[in-house]
């Protein structure tokens, strides 16, 4: 393309951060950037999707406030979900649960399988319980999550 738009950069930024090519996510974020192009919601949730699954929880955290302070982009529940994500691989439990409980706006199911999946990581049975009991109780959600826990007491 002669010159790629914010849509075609939003789609390979994407593709590679949910293919689990997270460092080509990155790379290309900064390349959009160095056209001048302006980022969105989009792209940033791309790339804190990328950030967690290499890990990079000091590099999601810089991407998560240049997006509201460079960016004038207010977070939405997804760029939420990803933080929540990458604090709870990474060992940060409670700070996980401190987002989650004051986000603007009521946090989702998607939050809280997030923050089960790492208590999971992690061994902590008892605050996977406490996110567990926000899911809905209709649905096997909780319980096949809680079940995959290894406690180890």
């Amino acid at each position: 393309m002669p010159e790629p738009g914010l849509v075609s950069w939003n789609t390979l930024i994407g593709a590679y951060a949910l293919e689990g090519h997270a460092a080509e996510a990155i790379s290309l974020f900064h390349e959009m950037q160095g056209f001048g192009i302006g980022a969105n919601d989009v792209v940033f949730v791309a790339t804190l999707t990328a950030c967690s699954h290499l890990g990079l929880l000091d590099m999601a955290r810089d991407y998560f406030f240049s997006m509201i302070r460079d960016h004038w982009i207010t977070p939405i529940p997804e760029h939420y979900v990803c933080m929540v994500d990458i604090l709870g691989r990474a060992g940060k439990l409670a700070e996980a649960q401190e987002l989650a409980d004051g986000m603007p706006f009521p946090p989702d199911p998607a939050t809280w399988r997030s923050i089960v999946g790492s208590c999971q990581i992690h061994s902590e049975a008892t605050l996977a319980a406490r996110a567990a009991e926000r899911l809905d109780p209709g649905t096997s959600d909780p319980y096949v999550l809680l079940r995959n826990i290894n406690i180890n007491e």
